[in-house]
């Protein structure tokens, strides 16, 4: 049967086209990743569940730990999961994951996360100072440090900011899909004073 096509929640929105880049250094650049594959798992037995298949559990909730595969893990409680793909062989492997659930016994739910939440990816040396515009938690590196994650309020509306730098400050921000235009709006509105940039924006494919 044919699958019908995913779109991003910001498919055919003005402000989804990537800007001209510049030659200057910009302060922050934004993505759209929700095309990308990401699905979550609540229950009693979802830890065990998740760790006996192999991925590797983040200690704590509040942490995002990756994977041998390029995936992120997310851990939003001690039993409720989210994993994100950042790669195409991170993104089989999450659909896979999802086609191959089925109900039993066992306390181990599927949430499905492509409906629920939109994905932006930001990198940049000026995401603390840009973000505090929009958000009361302290997100300077030294407070918000790599593998860390927040679900907090960012310009009003729910949201999940996970930290997963490498060698250049990088977030991840997941919220309502419903709100994914007004964020990105939001976003684009206060990436201005630091020179921001749209770049890869990923309304077309995932991965």
């Amino acid at each position: 049967m044919h699958q019908p096509r995913i779109q991003s929640p910001l498919q055919d929105h003005p402000g989804a086209s990537p800007y001209p880049v510049s030659h200057g250094a910009a302060g922050c650049r934004l993505s759209d990743l929700s095309l990308r594959p990401r699905v979550g798992f609540r229950g009693a037995d979802t830890p065990v569940t998740l760790a006996g298949q192999g991925w590797q559990l983040p200690e704590q909730a509040n942490q995002a730990q990756p994977q041998a595969d390029g995936s992120l893990l997310l851990r939003l409680s001690s039993k409720e999961f989210m994993l994100l793909a950042a790669s195409q062989r991170s993104a089989d492997t999450i659909n896979q994951l999802e086609l191959d659930w089925e109900q039993s016994s066992c306390r181990h739910y599927l949430l499905p996360r492509m409906d629920s939440h939109a994905w932006f990816h930001l990198q940049g040396p000026a995401l603390p100072q840009l973000l505090a515009k929009l958000c009361a938690i302290d997100l300077r590196p030294t407070r918000f440090t790599p593998g860390q994650l927040v679900q907090t309020s960012v310009a009003r509306n729910n949201a999940i900011l996970v930290n997963s730098s490498t060698d250049q400050p990088t977030f991840e921000l997941l919220c309502d899909r419903a709100t994914a235009r007004y964020m990105w709006d939001v976003l684009l509105d206060a990436m201005a004073e630091f020179d921001g940039q749209v770049i890869a924006a990923d309304t077309d494919r995932a991965g």
